[in-house]
């Protein structure tokens, strides 16, 4: 089924263990239109309302959402099916959502693990319309190769870059309690990851992720600091 919604979807790993599988994570990214180059000065045109995901798994096969923007899971009509609302649609804005899935014993081969069902209310009407609706696969394995390879990398960053938004609220609150030594500790654990990545991977975007970080950890040890001061 074609729409204009453009949709990915990367498993972070190639092949997983036949027998059963836990801890596998999908990254989904979806958008319409070109990303534009600069920022534009007129607000970008509604395409659709209230954009939903429907995840329908096969028998075996369980889904949880893990990161990425805010979305909000609701239970579908069928136990095991989730509805993942993930707001409007603009042209040319793009965003993207990780998901972890759980595998029961599967035959070698590839497989068939859910169906994933795109809907939505175009402008000036309340039906709702499914726009998009594709089988995603897997290949389950055996072969301690296939099995070993290397991470996606682009998958693996989406990750590591989600983490960021979690451990900036999680030290916040160190901090805010005046906890500043766990605080500024938490990010620049966070900051020494990032540096890590870059430095293996040669991707830039993890470095200025751990430069942003190390700002906020001096700004933010000064602003306590003294805010601490004045309150005793």
């Amino acid at each position: 089924m074609n729409s204009t919604i453009n949709v990915n979807y990367t498993w972070d790993r190639e092949a997983v263990l036949a027998k059963g599988a836990g801890q596998v994570h999908l990254l989904v990214e979806w958008g319409c239109g070109a990303i534009p180059k600069r920022k534009a000065a007129v607000k970008p045109k509604l395409v659709g309302f209230d954009l939903q995901l429907r995840i329908i798994p096969e028998s075996g096969v369980r889904v949880i959402h893990k990161s990425g923007p805010k979305i909000n899971p609701k239970k579908a009509d069928y136990e095991q099916e989730t509805v993942f609302h993930c707001g409007h649609l603009y042209n040319g804005k793009h965003r993207h959502a990780i998901f972890v899935f759980f595998f029961d014993k599967h035959n070698s081969g590839k497989q068939p693990v859910a169906t994933m069902e795109w809907s939505w209310h175009k402008p000036l009407s309340e039906k709702r319309v499914v726009v998009r609706s594709e089988r995603i696969y897997i290949q389950f394995t055996y072969h301690l190769g296939l099995l070993q390879l290397a991470a996606d990398p682009r998958v693996e960053k989406f990750m590591r870059l989600d983490e960021s938004s979690y451990v900036l609220k999680k030290t916040l609150r160190f901090y805010e309690k005046g906890k500043k030594d766990e605080g500024s500790w938490i990010l620049r654990r966070h900051a020494d990851m990032l540096l890590l990545m870059a430095a293996r991977t040669g991707d830039l975007d993890y470095l200025h992720e751990a430069e942003m970080f190390l700002g906020l950890q001096r700004q933010w040890d000064e602003t306590y600091k003294r805010s601490f001061k004045h309150s005793s």
